[in-house]
């Protein structure tokens, strides 16, 4: 197909159309380079192939993001080649999808930026065979899902590209338990996070990583992706979740303080920036992990807690073994709340095992300050087995 292709423009988008569409095996659709420009709105989707048909779509190049003077990304100057205005229902859903191959459906779009605002997702492929070539391009993707999704034999390669994240988006969804055959190609390519209340990544069964380099270890399990904080020339948006895990093993082997507001720091990181559950933590001989904070601080960060360490297991838990603290000799756990108010917890564990072993110690309400009633050294639920070896220091009310 030569020649532009164009469905709608800035000041006036199509509503609810699937702009190219391709259906079974032996339906190619070849559109030059550089000729396809698509301005979309509602439950609308750019390109969706199905059942072994073809897209074609690649542009020559596209200029990614820059990072500015301080290393964080700055907008995209490109303006976007497929761009779908989706549709927020009454009832919170979403409409509207940027690209879609299901059922052995490939596409092409080498180099091209895709564009998904309040939409359901940016990029999706789902069924054996089914692929979408996005190496060089960009997903930028507003909304409460993912920019991309793959399922049941779908694959994405993004590869030397960049993904963007806007609102409450997640850019993806990966189980490690077998990195070989990874789903979705990311070598060489960036996440850009364009607000704090996105989260950069959902990941299962992760393996080891280790709490001092905890950001380098997620990048490097994706295949070298690298996470970094977007700016819109005012703000700077470095307080998202970098990762979301579930399942895997975090050693914990560097000092962590929860009251730490260095964006870098240990502390930040695993208490602020990072969602875990169904981990095995271990607290490595020497560490001090410490949580002395006050109220308020409680209660915006921490939903008014004060808690030393706390993992809780998933549905996906084989046995109550799958979710662990273990405190190595020489480490301490130190949980204290500066102020007047509930007192605090050492450690905390749903559907686990804690073990504390010899010379380790687990410290309580002991800071030079308010000692509180209730503080609970161990606090295990939902049958969960602690084996003590070590020592808790515990105010006795």
């Amino acid at each position: 197909m030569k020649g532009d292709v164009i469905a709608g423009k800035d000041t006036k988008k199509i509503e609810d159309t699937v702009a190219i569409y391709a259906k079974n095996s032996g339906t190619v659709i070849n559109i030059e380079k550089d000729k396809l420009s698509l301005n979309l709105s509602g439950n609308s989707t750019g390109l969706f192939a199905t059942n072994q048909g073809s897209i074609i779509t690649d542009r020559t190049s596209l200029t990614l993001s820059q990072p500015d003077a301080n290393g964080n990304i700055s907008e995209p100057t490109t303006p976007a080649n497929i761009y779908v205005e989706g549709k927020i229902q009454a009832d919170g859903s979403t409409s509207g999808l940027g690209i879609y191959a299901s059922d052995g459906g490939k596409i092409s779009v080498k180099n091209t930026y895709v564009k998904v605002k309040d939409g359901t997702v940016g990029a999706v492929a789902t069924g054996s065979n089914s692929n979408i070539d996005l190496s060089g391009g960009i997903v930028d993707y507003s909304g409460d899902g993912y920019a991309v999704y793959t399922s049941n034999g779908g694959t994405v390669n993004l590869s030397n590209g960049e993904i963007i994240l806007r609102g409450k988006a997640t850019a993806l969804e990966l189980d490690l338990s077998t990195p070989s055959s990874n789903p979705i190609t990311l070598t060489g390519a960036k996440i850009v996070v364009m607000s704090n209340d996105a989260v950069g990544v959902n990941l299962k069964n992760i393996g080891t990583l280790n709490i001092a380099t905890l950001k380098t270890d997620i990048e490097n399990k994706l295949g070298g992706v690298n996470i970094v904080a977007g700016t819109n020339g005012t703000q700077v948006f470095d307080k998202y979740k970098i990762a979301a895990v579930d399942g895997g093993i975090l050693n914990i082997n560097a000092n962590m303080d929860k009251t730490d507001t260095s964006t870098t720091s240990p502390g930040f990181f695993y208490y602020r920036r990072f969602l875990g559950q169904r981990l095995k933590l271990n607290v490595l001989n020497g560490v001090e992990v410490k949580s002395e904070i006050n109220s308020s601080d409680a209660s915006t960060y921490f939903k008014g807690q004060v808690v030393g360490l706390e993992m809780n297991s998933s549905k996906a838990a084989g046995s109550a073994t799958d979710a662990q603290i273990n405190l190595a000799a020489g480490s301490k756990v130190i949980a204290d709340r500066t102020d007047a108010g509930a007192g605090a917890i050492g450690l905390y564990m749903n559907f686990g095992k804690i073990d504390i072993a010899a010379g380790a110690k687990v410290e309580v309400e002991k800071g030079a300050n308010t000692v509180n009633d209730k503080a609970i050294g161990v606090y295990a639920v939902n049958g969960s087995t602690v084996s003590n070896a070590g020592r808790h220091d515990v105010p006795h009310t």
